[in-house]
C-alpha cells in the first residue's frame, strides 16, 4: 500500500477555515481500506499549516473514496477539513436579554443567591394603600446545545428530569448563582444516533424572587399608614443543582 498526496487547498478566515487534501492510494484491495490509508478519520483533528500561516485547527468533516477507472487497486481519496467541532466537543451558546416587569411593594435588597429569610424584607416603601407599583427588571433566555449518540456520550437524560425547575448552585455564562433557571430542553435527531440537545434556561435580576404582602383573611392587604405593613420575599424554585453535571465540561473554543 501507497498513498500520495496530489492536491491540497485552504481557505484561512476566524470564522469558518476550511480546507480539502487529495491523495492517490494504492495497492489496496478494498474503497475501505483506501479510505484508511492516509490515516484521517471524520471528527479527528488535525492541524493544517501552510506557510505564511503558522496553522489553523480544523476538524476532519468527511473523508471520501472514489475507484480509478481502468486500474487495479488505485483510488482517489479526498479528505475535508472544516471548524465544526467534533461530537463530544460540540457546543453553541445563545442569549436573548431583554426584561419583564413586576409587582414590588418595597425597594429592598435581594438576599444572596435567591434565598429569602422569611422575614419582612425591610426597605423603602412604594405601594400606595396596598397596591404594588409595576418595576422593570432584566431577565434572560440563554440556550446551551450540546450533542450525543446513543454509545459512548448518550443524552444525560435522568439527570435533565432531575435538574427541571431548579436554578444554578454554581455561577454559569456569567450568571450568579442562583440567577438562572433550568426550563427544559429540545431534542433534534441529527444523524444515525446522533442528537443534538438544547438546554432552555432563563436568567432573573430578582434571582426568581417576587415579593409577597401580608394579607388579611379575606385577601386584603394588612396596612400600616395606608401601606403594606409587612412584605417577605418569595422564592417558588428553592431547590439548585450544579447544571455542569448535565451539561458537562464546554469550551466554544474546544476542538
Amino acid at each position: 500500500m501507497a498513498y500520495y498526496l496530489t492536491n491540497e487547498s485552504y481557505k484561512y478566515s476566524e470564522v469558518d477555515p476550511s480546507g480539502s487534501m487529495t491523495f492517490i492510494v494504492t495497492g489496496e484491495t478494498s474503497a475501505e481500506d483506501a479510505a484508511a490509508a492516509p490515516g484521517y478519520t471524520p471528527g479527528n483533528t488535525g492541524t493544517i499549516k501552510t506557510d505564511p500561516f503558522t496553522g489553523i485547527n480544523m476538524i476532519c468533516q468527511s473523508v471520501s473514496v472514489q475507484a480509478i477507472q481502468d486500474s487495479v487497486g488505485a483510488y482517489t481519496v479526498t479528505v475535508e477539513w472544516g471548524a465544526q467541532q467534533s461530537l463530544s466537543t460540540f457546543v453553541t451558546v445563545q442569549s436573548d436579554v431583554g426584561g419583564t416587569f413586576v409587582d414590588v411593594w418595597r425597594s429592598a435588597t435581594v438576599p444572596a443567591g435567591g434565598t429569602p429569610s422569611g422575614s419582612d424584607i425591610a426597605g423603602t416603601k412604594l405601594d400606595s394603600a396596598g397596591e404594588p407599583v409595576s418595576q422593570f427588571i432584566w431577565q434572560t433566555t440563554l440556550q446551551i446545545s450540546r450533542r450525543y449518540n446513543n454509545s459512548t456520550n448518550p443524552v444525560p437524560w435522568s439527570t435533565i428530569w432531575s435538574n427541571l425547575g431548579k436554578r444554578n448552585s454554581t455561577t454559569l455564562e456569567g450568571a450568579a448563582v442562583g440567577q438562572l433557571l433550568f426550563k427544559g430542553v429540545k431534542v433534534s435527531n441529527i444523524g444515525k444516533c446522533v442528537w443534538e440537545v438544547q438546554f432552555d434556561f432563563v436568567g432573573d435580576q430578582y434571582y426568581h424572587l417576587r415579593q409577597v404582602p401580608t394579607r388579611e383573611s379575606d385577601g386584603r392587604v394588612q396596612l400600616d399608614a395606608n401601606q403594606a405593613r409587612e412584605v417577605k420575599w418569595f422564592q417558588p424554585f428553592l431547590n439548585t443543582a450544579n447544571f455542569y453535571t448535565m451539561l458537562g465540561s464546554y469550551s466554544v473554543c474546544a476542538d
